[in-house]
């Protein structure tokens, strides 16, 4: 129980370094004036590259329940723009694939990992510098032992939301902030509605993401070039 204590005291000390910094970057990465970046940089056939770490702790019954995340995203711009005003945006279908997502639970860290192949995102691109957007995603957890504790299993499905922005601090690169609402339900529940365990929690994660043209896009623009030339 002390061992516990102290890794946990040790966690929440990293990610409170770790987040402190993020404003800091921010402000020292800044470009000296706007230059519309969300509309230029996040057009569509995009692909959006992140690397996010964090954690969270849980709500209501599983308050005493911790968890530290490392994740890579992986997603592609669509759609072009639509609607308007400050609704402004594209549709993005991206995938996570969290090779650490650490339980610390009943007196004791439960190491797991995973993956979440369908996150169905809007990006508002109204804003000169920052791109908030939204999410709702699906996903499959797999851990060493049984989450939530008891007669329950060690994979689970994950369903949630999330909410957060891209701070643009190059044409193609960002500070992304996010946090996402997770519940976590025991999988061998005959239904959703079971009254099995579940975890409830919001996660809280940065990082960077990095906006690059599809490969498709680049050899198109190579021989327009060409034949221009000719």
């Amino acid at each position: 129980m002390v061992l516990f204590s102290r890794s946990k005291r040790k966690f929440r000390h990293r990610m409170n370094v770790g987040l402190g910094l993020v404003p800091l970057l921010i402000i020292l990465s800044s470009p000296l004036c706007a230059q519309d970046y969300p509309a230029k940089s996040m057009p569509q056939d995009v692909w959006d590259l992140g690397l996010f770490g964090g954690g969270g702790t849980g709500l209501l019954a599983a308050k005493q329940t911790h968890y530290a995340i490392a994740r890579f995203h992986v997603g592609r711009i669509i759609t072009g723009e639509h609607l308007r005003g400050c609704a402004r945006g594209n549709f993005e279908f991206a995938g996570d694939y969290m090779p650490l997502w650490e339980v610390y639970q009943g007196g004791h860290a439960v190491y797991g990992g995973n993956f979440t192949p369908i996150i169905l995102q809007w990006n508002f691109t109204s804003n000169k510098r920052i791109a908030p957007y939204m999410s709702l995603t699906r996903s499959g957890l797999v851990t060493r032992d049984n989450v939530p504790p008891g007669n329950t299993s060690t994979f689970n499905f994950v369903a949630g939301g999330s909410i957060g922005f891209h701070v643009f601090v190059h044409k193609r690169h960002a500070i992304s902030l996010e946090t996402r609402w997770v519940h976590i339900s025991d999988a061998l529940a005959p239904t959703i509605l079971s009254s099995s365990p579940t975890l409830p929690s919001p996660p809280a994660t940065a990082g960077t993401s990095n906006f690059r043209a599809a490969a498709r896009a680049s050899v198109q623009l190579s021989t327009h070039d060409c034949d221009h030339r000719r």
